[in-house]
C-alpha cells in the first residue's frame, strides 16, 4: 500500500491504480486500496466509479473516518448533498476532532441552506486548527449567506492571512466588500483573485459587473483584451469584450467577439445570443437557454433569501394580488409555485395551502429550498415540462419573476390553463414595456406589454384579467425596475 500511495503522491495515477488492483486481487475488501482507487477515479473525472469504490471502502473491515470524508466530498461535488451530509456525519461520529471532515460537513450544510447548523460545525473545525484557511473561508461564506458582512469580511481576511492564499478567498472578500458598498475594495480583491489565477472566471465577471455599473465599458474592453492574450483558450473574455463593444456603440466589434464566444462556448451560458438579439443582430430566441438560466441563478442562489428582504418586492406584489383578487389568506386547496427558487415565497403561503408544490430549473435554488421542508413536492426541471405532466389540477398557480425568461408566453399560458381547475387562479409578474411586442432589455430579460398579456391570456382561456404597475426591485439599491402584476382566472 505504501508503494501505491507513493505513486499517487508522485502523480502517477495509472500506476497507483494498478498497484491497488494487485492488492485487491489478494484482499478484495482492502479498504485502503478501495479508498485510493476512489480518489484516483475522482481525479480522472469518473464520479460514478469513484463513488462506487469509496462506498466499498466505507464498508470494508476497519473502515477509517477519512474513507467517509472522501466519499462525502465526492458526493458533494457530484451534487448529491443529502448523501454527502450523511457520509460526512459518519466521519465526524467516528472522529469528532477530524477538522477536515468538520469543514467539509460545514460546506455541505451551507450549500443545503442549513446555515445555522453550519456555524457550530465550522467553528469546531477552527477550534481544532485555528490556522485552517479553508475553514475560515467557509465560515465566512456562511456568515455572508445570512448577511453578517462584518463577520464574513473578517473570516475571509483570516483565510488570506493564514494562507497559502487562494483565488477563492480573494473572490469571497470581494463579494462581501461589494455587498457593503466598497466597490474600490471589491475591485482590488477581484483583481488579486485574478492575479493568483487568470482563469478565476467569477472574479472576472464580478470585476466587469462593477465596471459596467460605473459606466466604464472601456475598462472592461481593455481587461477582456488582456485576458484574451493571457488565456487564449478561454471563451468568456470574448463575451465581455463583445458586451463592452455593445455599450460603446461598436456593433461590428460586438458582432465579431460575440460570434467568437459562441464558437468556443456553444452552450452560451452568458447569453450572447440574447445580447445579439437585443441589438437586432440576430433573431430573438423564444426563451433563454438552459445553460444561461442555470448560470444566472447559480450566481443568485447564495444570497437570494437575503436579497428578497431588501431591494426586492416581487413576492410582496404576488401576495398583494392574492389578497386583493382572491381573498388571501383564505385557504387554497392546491397551489403550484412556478420558479419557486429557495422557497422564500412558498414560506409565506405554506400555512394556508393544502398542497404546495414547487418547481425550479436551478439546482442551487432547489438545494436551498429542500431542507426548509416547505413544499409537499419539489421538482428540479423546466416549468413547461412540469406543466405538461400535471394530472390532478391545481386551484392556483403563481409565477414570481420567472416569465421574463420567455419571449412568447402563449405556450406557457395554455399549459397553465390546462393545469388549473375551472375557475382556478393564475398570478404572476413580468417586466414592463410600452412596446406592443415583447422585447429584450440590457440584462437579457424579456419585457411584455399590457395589450400583449391581455390578448395572450384571453386566447389561452383566461378571464377576469387584472393588470397593475409596480416597482419590482431596485437595481444597485437606487434605480427602480418596473413590472406588471397580473391576476386572472381560468374561464
Amino acid at each position: 500500500m505504501a508503494k501505491a500511495n507513493a505513486l499517487y503522491g508522485d502523480g502517477a495515477l495509472e500506476q497507483a491504480d494498478r498497484a491497488c488492483d494487485a492488492l485487491l486481487t489478494l484482499q478484495p475488501d482492502y479498504g485502503e486500496a478501495l479508498n485510493l482507487k476512489g480518489i484516483v477515479a475522482f481525479r480522472n473525472g469518473q464520479f460514478e466509479a469513484a463513488i462506487n469504490f469509496l462506498i466499498q471502502a466505507t464498508k470494508a473491515p476497519a473502515a477509517r473516518p477519512n474513507f467517509f470524508n472522501n466519499l462525502g466530498e465526492v458526493l458533494r461535488q457530484n451534487g448529491s448533498l443529502d448523501n454527502a451530509e450523511q457520509a460526512l456525519r459518519n466521519a465526524v461520529d467516528m472522529d469528532p476532532g477530524y477538522a477536515v471532515a468538520l469543514n467539509n460537513l460545514g460546506v455541505v450544510l451551507t450549500d443545503r441552506g442549513k446555515i445555522e447548523e453550519a456555524f457550530p460545525v465550522l467553528k469546531q473545525a477552527l477550534d481544532r486548527d485555528g490556522h485552517y484557511a479553508d475553514a475560515h473561508n467557509n465560515l465566512g461564506t456562511a456568515y455572508l449567506g445570512v448577511g453578517r458582512y462584518g463577520d464574513a469580511e473578517k473570516c475571509f481576511q483570516d483565510a488570506i492571512s493564514n494562507g497559502p492564499n487562494k483565488p477563492e478567498y480573494c473572490f469571497n472578500l470581494g463579494l462581501v466588500l461589494e455587498e457593503q458598498g466598497d466597490e474600490d475594495g471589491a475591485l482590488a480583491a477581484y483583481q488579486q483573485s485574478l492575479s493568483l489565477d487568470y482563469r478565476a472566471e467569477k472574479a472576472f465577471e464580478n470585476f466587469c459587473g462593477i465596471l459596467f455599473g460605473q459606466d466604464d465599458a472601456e475598462s472592461v474592453r481593455g481587461l477582456s483584451l488582456e485576458l484574451q492574450s493571457v488565456g487564449p483558450e478561454l471563451a468568456y473574455p470574448y463575451f465581455y469584450s463583445g458586451k463592452a463593444a455593445v455599450l460603446l456603440g461598436d456593433i461590428a466589434v460586438a458582432r465579431r467577439d460575440l460570434a467568437t464566444y459562441l464558437e468556443r462556448a456553444p452552450d452560451d451560458a452568458h447569453g450572447a445570443a440574447l445580447l445579439l438579439a437585443s441589438q437586432g443582430e440576430a433573431p430573438a430566441p423564444a426563451q433563454a437557454n438552459e445553460a444561461f438560466l442555470k448560470k444566472f441563478y447559480e450566481r443568485r442562489a447564495q444570497g437570494w433569501d437575503r436579497f428578497v428582504t431588501t431591494n426586492y418586492h416581487g413576492h410582496d406584489i404576488i401576495l398583494e394580488r392574492l389578497k386583493s383578487d382572491f381573498g388571501w389568506p383564505c385557504p387554497i386547496k392546491k397551489l403550484l409555485d412556478l420558479g419557486c427558487g429557495t422557497g422564500a415565497l412558498g414560506l409565506e403561503l405554506r400555512d394556508k395551502v393544502g398542497r404546495l408544490d414547487g418547481v425550479d430549473i436551478s439546482p442551487e435554488m432547489i438545494n436551498r429550498a429542500e431542507p426548509k421542508a416547505i413544499y409537499d413536492s419539489l421538482v428540479l426541471g423546466d416549468a413547461c415540462d412540469f406543466l405538461r405532466s400535471v394530472e390532478e389540477p391545481y386551484t392556483m398557480v403563481i409565477a414570481a419573476a420567472m416569465l421574463f425568461h420567455l419571449r412568447d408566453l402563449d405556450e406557457i399560458f395554455s399549459l397553465v390553463a390546462k393545469a388549473l381547475a375551472p375557475g382556478g387562479g393564475f398570478v404572476f409578474t413580468v417586466f414592463r414595456t410600452d412596446n406592443p411586442d415583447p422585447e429584450l432589455n440590457a440584462y437579457n430579460l424579456y419585457l411584455h406589454s399590457r395589450p400583449y398579456l391581455e390578448r395572450t391570456l384571453e386566447a389561452a382561456g383566461f378571464g377576469e384579467i387584472v393588470i397593475s404597475d409596480h416597482i419590482h426591485e431596485y437595481e444597485r439599491k437606487t434605480i427602480p425596475r418596473y413590472c406588471l402584476a397580473v391576476s386572472c382566472r381560468k374561464v
